[in-house]
């Protein structure tokens, strides 16, 4: 062959011409060929090409053609005699003649050749385009036999060794493609094949026989996971899913091709995806998907495979790995606000997009198998190129909310509590309606609250998880129920003017029934139709952006928005509709008006407008404003709610106080009238007792200047005058004018 056909040929073989840089090298080879010489039984010695060449400018520069690499660098030659000598001659070959040693001659001569395998790892971008150009040319070849299949492997496995950064994402994605062809062209009915490379497993089975049972068993294609201390991969294809594969497409024969990948240098998504806001989740954005699986390819001849009944099952055995939030200390984030997770997800690869994606695929078990490894079972209903990932992302997640949450949440566990335990201690706090429709609203916000604080971030235990996500979304449905009931209630008593007994009694177990069965039919419907995927979030044990739309937004949207409207009508009516406020309008009365107000907009659930607002926020300061005010405001709800029901209360507060006043009243009565008499001194310098001696004394009036002016009245003594040290009785206050009109009745200890 030419010196070009021949490096031509090492190239389609995964090799280049053979390169002897070294003295070992060279003495290697020389051994070589003589041994070569007597298997091949002939008289003279052959010439071979070399990958070296001359430079054709300056033939004192003469390089190694694999890397350029200057043969000056290489402290090793073995030119023959007066070598090079040849006019117009740049390529080099072992002349036979001169026992081998190197000698320049023209290119388009005539010799022998030796490939060398290259450590692919030291590929340059050339040798990788003209490697992935040779795989992609077999998928043209119109007879695609064992030999075809094997020198894919062998190509494939040499070009998975070669660094990921010497090859565009255009390449791989061609590669991959016509892998796919040339697997699918291959006909089985020239056998069965199965290779086995370093880097490439390849198994092409011709399954009809399978395909006619039904039940249980099936066929395991890859490489077996069971009894290996080591990564591996295999798929397990039912006799169900067989069945359905030769009915569903019409196939007289079920071939199916298996292609293992041992390493993933294929699969290198483009770096730093902007996924951009989730609905209900904030900014987000992909970093990258490492994967830590083997990627196990599975096809079925003239058929695409998806939307099966029957699920391909994959298991792979992969290092074992931690996902989870990463901590504090990592500062190669976006952004302040922005927090990185890692998730081991069951993955397939889109060729569409060239990217990972979970769609149709979910993780069914992941268990320890030995130290330091674990076992992944994954479920799929098509078939394309599967693995496990572990992908980083991320989200927004402002550190100063957690500590902040946490505290709140806590804080109101105890405050809730304490609530509840009052009104359910006195009998006669609990007797009226408006606070029965209270404790049963800090019941279901104080249920929310431990559910959040528990089990929000529990990722780690699936199941215990997806318990979380469906209590935490009754919990919350719940919680605006019981907001809505109390909106009607202060509608109904305060605009209507509906009250009595028969009305309340009706009232809360109407309430009761809605407000605890409605939303525990819609989340169980909702939980038990979706799949796990689309019904819980993959970074929180919580429920994912589309059901939450319809199944939280909307719903707590219209509440927020009647108990608005509610709200507005109702201090309308106690304010300025009322002609006794409208005509004595003074601080106090706003007081009470703006007390009320407070009342209301904690138990009507309004400060969840800044929720709303968060939700909608695109940018990280408005949205971080907004996080910050919702979790204050919603986080302290059951603190607000003791402060101003319990603690702001008269009512409650005589229910606690009075026990221990009538137990320890005379005490204290006791210990008052033996005390000493008390000497109070005000602004005007005098004392208590000087006040009461002089409010006893009868007033004088205005001295008449015509009166006569008698001296010989005889005054006592001070020694003669008894002073009273008791406390003067305590005048009665006058009693308040009469209102103008009978106000309209309010919410018991509301004023």
């Amino acid at each position: 062959m030419t010196y070009y056909e021949a490096r031509d040929t090492c190239t389609l073989a995964g090799s280049i011409l053979v390169e002897p840089r070294t003295t070992q090298q060279g003495q290697f080879l020389y051994d070589m060929l003589i041994k070569s010489k007597e298997s091949w039984n002939i008289s003279r010695n052959l010439n071979f090409w070399i990958g070296l060449k001359l430079n054709r400018t300056n033939r004192e520069h003469q390089f190694w053609i694999s890397d350029n690499t200057s043969l000056a660098n290489t402290n090793y030659s073995n030119w023959a005699r007066a070598e090079p000598r040849t006019v117009g001659a740049f390529c080099v070959q072992l002349w036979g003649d001169k026992t081998w040693k190197w000698d320049d001659t023209y290119c388009d001569t005539y010799s022998a050749f030796i490939c060398q395998d290259q450590d692919p790892t030291t590929y340059t971008p050339l040798q990788a385009k003209e490697l992935t150009q040779s795989i992609v040319g077999l998928q043209n070849k119109t007879n695609i036999n064992q030999g075809t299949v094997s020198l894919l492997s062998s190509q494939l496995s040499t070009l998975l060794d070669v660094s990921s950064q010497n090859f565009d994402e255009q390449s791989s994605h061609d590669v991959l493609v016509a892998v796919e062809t040339v697997t699918n062209h291959y006909n089985v009915s020239q056998g069965n094949l199965r290779i086995n490379r370093k880097n490439v497993g390849i198994e092409i089975e011709d399954l009809t026989n399978e395909a006619e049972y039904t039940g249980e068993g099936g066929t395991t294609l890859g490489e077996p996971v069971s009894g290996l201390e080591q990564q591996a991969s295999e798929v397990y294809l039912s006799h169900n899913l067989l069945h359905e594969a030769r009915n569903k497409y019409n196939l007289n024969t079920l071939q199916v091709g298996a292609v293992l990948y041992r390493k993933n240098s294929l699969f290198v998504e483009q770096q730093n995806q902007v996924v951009g806001n989730t609905f209900g989740e904030g900014p987000t954005r992909h970093v990258t998907s490492d994967v830590i699986s083997h990627v196990l390819s599975v096809e079925v001849k003239n058929a695409e495979m998806k939307d099966l009944s029957s699920a391909v099952i994959t298991r792979h055995v992969v290092p074992l790995t931690r996902s989870g939030n990463f901590s504090s200390d990592v500062t190669n984030t976006s952004s302040d606000v922005m927090q990185r997770r890692a998730t081991v997800k069951c993955v397939y690869w889109d060729l569409n997009s060239d990217l990972w994606s979970e769609a149709g695929c979910e993780m069914e078990s992941r268990e320890n198998v030995t130290d330091g490894y674990e076992l992944i079972t994954c479920s799929c209903n098509h078939m394309t190129p599967f693995g496990v990932i572990l992908s980083i992302d991320e989200f927004y997640h402002p550190p100063y909310l957690i500590s902040l949450t946490i505290a709140g949440c806590s804080v109101s566990i105890a405050c809730l509590l304490a609530t509840v335990f009052t009104y359910l201690y006195f009998k006669h706090l609990r007797s009226k309606l408006p606070q029965q429709v209270l404790i049963h609203l800090c019941c279901s916000l104080l249920f929310l609250n431990i559910a959040f604080l528990i089990g929000i971030e529990r990722m780690e235990f699936p199941t215990f998880c997806f318990v979380i996500t469906v209590i935490l979304h009754y919990a919350v449905l719940l919680s605006w129920a019981w907001m809505l009931a109390e909106a009607v209630l202060l509608f109904r008593t305060l605009v209507l003017a509906k009250t009595g007994s028969g009305h309340e009694n009706r009232f809360i177990w109407i309430a009761s029934v809605l407000c605890y069965g409605v939303p525990a039919g819609f989340v169980a419907v909702l939980a038990n139709t979706l799949d796990l995927a689309d019904y819980k979030s993959d970074r929180y044990c919580w429920i994912t952006s589309a059901p939450l739309l319809y199944s939280v937004v909307i719903p707590v949207g219209a509440i927020l928005f009647t108990n608005l409207i509610i709200f507005a009508i109702i201090m309308y009516n106690i304010t300025f509709r009322s002609k006794n406020f409208r005509q004595n309008i003074d601080l106090q009365r706003i007081s009470v008006a703006v007390r009320r107000a407070l009342c209301m907009i904690f138990v009507l659930g309004l400060p969840w407008i800044f929720g709303f607002m968060m939700l909608l926020s695109k940018d990280d300061d408005t949205k971080t404003t907004f996080s910050l005010l919702f979790t204050i405001f919603n986080a302290f709800q059951g603190l607000f709610i003791f402060v101003l029901f319990c603690v702001r209360q008269e009512s409650v507060r005589s229910a606690w106080t009075k026990p221990f006043s009538q137990r320890y009243g005379k005490t204290l009565r006791l210990f008052r009238s033996r005390g000493p008499p008390r000497k109070l001194t005000g602004s005007d310098g005098a004392t208590e007792n000087e006040r009461t001696n002089q409010s006893r004394e009868p007033k004088r009036s205005a001295p008449n200047r015509n009166a006569t002016i008698h001296t010989n009245v005889s005054l006592p003594s001070m020694d003669e005058v008894q002073v009273d040290h008791r406390r003067p009785p305590v005048p009665k206050k006058p009693l308040p004018p009469p209102p103008l009109e009978k106000p309209k009745p309010f919410r018991s200890g509301w004023n």
